[in-house]
Order: structure tokens, then C-alpha cells, then sequence
């Protein structure tokens, strides 16, 4: 297919050629009657802001959702899609008119959406927007353990929605933010606190676990267990200053 953009006096439209020579234009929506020529406006940016995006689109949603998503990707496209509906409902704009086929909605280099809509009289397939946003949470792809169980739980609630509501997708959406968040930073923490390899720490002592023997310590000392045999040991004791940033007693 070729896509030519051009200047009409309700607003900028996208032309599409078939390879068999038919032609249908595709109206962006009419908000964007001020749009310049030679660019697009999205939908939508993160957090429902607008932003002028490249005039190339290259990429279909069908072929961004091919790749591996992380998370941030995630929200900032299922929250797009949120925008969509309430962007819509506002400016009295009827759902049934958007192209809901995923060859049909575009993503920018900066993972910005660009929804179009197609005239009242033309048949169309997969439409509603509850069976598109399904088909999108589907299609998603991640490699992350933490990611796959985030995508679960969203795939769960959205099922199990008796009706579409706008307001309740969001609600998911930054419930499963707020959790993905939650566990990254139990994690680092948990990395934080490790022991160091061949010691068991509990408030200011160090536990070898080679030798048995406890060390009393304060912040800041350098300590270093090395493998050398119970005789160097002894050496190392009698002149442990030498090898610690502070003097550090043995404890017995």
C-alpha cells in the first residue's frame, strides 16, 4: 500500500493506494483541522499529552507488538488506548468510525500511537474497542519472569471486566504499575543487604564460616578472610592492624 498525506479543509487525511489500484482516504480525527502538512499529531502521548510526532510511520502496531515489551512500553500503550476512548467521549466522536485493525494503527519511533478512522459506509472488521484492547494485552510479547506475571494479572482483571469502563482499565493499569515498582525495590534491598560470600552478619559481628571464629567490627572497617591455614591466621591476628582500617579485637 502507498500513503500520501494531504490538506483538506476539515482537517489533514491520509490517502491509501492499494496495489490494485483502489484508493480510500483515511481521516485522521477532526480535531486535528490545524494540523500542519507534512506532519501528524498522536493520539495521545504518556499521561494523555499531546506531542508532534515524525511524518514517516513505518510501523504497525501488528509489527511493534512482535518485539519483546518491557513494562514502561506496556503502560505507555495500554494507557494510550485509554486515552482514545476519553478523548472521544469528549469531543462527542463516535467509536464505531476508528479503525480498530492492528495494520491500521500506527507507532512512531518514540512509541507514540496514531489512531485513524474510516467513513461511516465502509464494512470493517474487528471492531469495538474492548475486543481491540483483548487482542492488544494478547499480543504482547516480554522476556522478563516479573514482566510475564504483571502481563497474567492484567489479562485476568481485563477478562473478568463486566463492562468496559475507562476508569476501571486505568485503575489496573496503575495497580500493576504500583507492584511491578514495589518488587524491584524489595529486590534491591534484599541485594543490599546480602552478607558477604563465606560470612554470616548479625548487627556488629562477622561469623567466618571456615574458622568459626567471630570478629567484633565497626562501619567503615575493612575486613578480609583469606584461605591461608590456621597458623597464618594466628600471624594475621598479632598484627591486625596492619591489615584493618581500624584495630578490631577478636571476640571470642
Amino acid at each position: 500500500m502507498m500513503y500520501k498525506i494531504r490538506k483538506m479543509s476539515e482537517g489533514v487525511s491520509i490517502k491509501v493506494k492499494y496495489e490494485s489500484g483502489e484508493s480510500i482516504d483515511r481521516l485522521e480525527l477532526a480535531r486535528f483541522s490545524n494540523a500542519n502538512l507534512g506532519s501528524f499529531i498522536s493520539d495521545a502521548e504518556i499521561r494523555g499529552r499531546w506531542v508532534v510526532a515524525q511524518t514517516n510511520w513505518e510501523v504497525t502496531l501488528s509489527e511493534y507488538l512482535e518485539n519483546n515489551l518491557n513494562l514502561q512500553a506496556i503502560v505507555l500503550l495500554l494507557k494510550q488506548c485509554i486515552d482514545l476512548v476519553e478523548d472521544i467521549v469528549k469531543n462527542n466522536f463516535l467509536l464505531m468510525y476508528v479503525d480498530f485493525d492492528l495494520e491500521h494503527v500506527w507507532v512512531s519511533n518514540f512509541e507514540a500511537l496514531q489512531f485513524l478512522y474510516l467513513p461511516a459506509e465502509e464494512e470493517r472488521q474487528n471492531s469495538g474497542f474492548m475486543n481491540f484492547f483483548e487482542r492488544v494485552i494478547r499480543g504482547i510479547k516480554v522476556s522478563d519472569s516479573l514482566e510475564k506475571e504483571i502481563l497474567r494479572e492484567i489479562i485476568y482483571k481485563v477478562e473478568r471486566m463486566p463492562f468496559f469502563s475507562s476508569r476501571q482499565l486505568r485503575a489496573i493499569i496503575d495497580s500493576v504499575e504500583r507492584k511491578y515498582e514495589e518488587v524491584l525495590a524489595k529486590r534491591q534491598n534484599e541485594k543490599v543487604e546480602e552478607a558477604p560470600v563465606g560470612t554470616s552478619s548479625v548487627g556488629p559481628n562477622i561469623y567466618n564460616l571456615s574458622t568459626g571464629e567471630i570478629i567484633m567490627y565497626n562501619p567503615g572497617d575493612l575486613i578480609v578472610f583469606s584461605d591461608r591455614n590456621l597458623l597464618d591466621r594466628e600471624l594475621l591476628d598479632k598484627d591486625i592492624s596492619c591489615h584493618f582500617a581500624r584495630d578490631i579485637e577478636p571476640h571470642q
